[in-house]
């Protein structure tokens, strides 16, 4: 199935970009990678996640709020290459 890049705004696709490059990634690292605030790339993790391109898994064990990693998914692969 193949994507359309452009109905993802430039902060979708730059916070796509760098989860990809990553990995797997929580808010607050995609954040300091793009020098944004955590708040705004939740935002984005949260519309890319409803589409579908975005995977998350709660952190557990630790005292405290559980931490949300993301990573792309696999319906991603060769997404952000062909945008770049």
């Amino acid at each position: 199935m193949a994507i359309d890049t452009t109905v993802l705004s430039d902060g979708q696709l730059r916070v796509l970009t760098a989860l990809k490059r990553r990995g797997d990634a929580t808010a607050d690292d995609l954040a300091g990678d793009l020098g944004v605030s955590a708040s705004a790339v939740r935002q984005h993790l949260s519309a890319l996640r409803g589409a579908g391109l975005v995977e998350a898994e709660k952190e557990r064990g630790r005292p405290g709020r559980p931490v949300d990693h993301f990573r792309a998914s696999a319906m991603v692969c060769g997404v952000v290459a062909a945008a770049a």
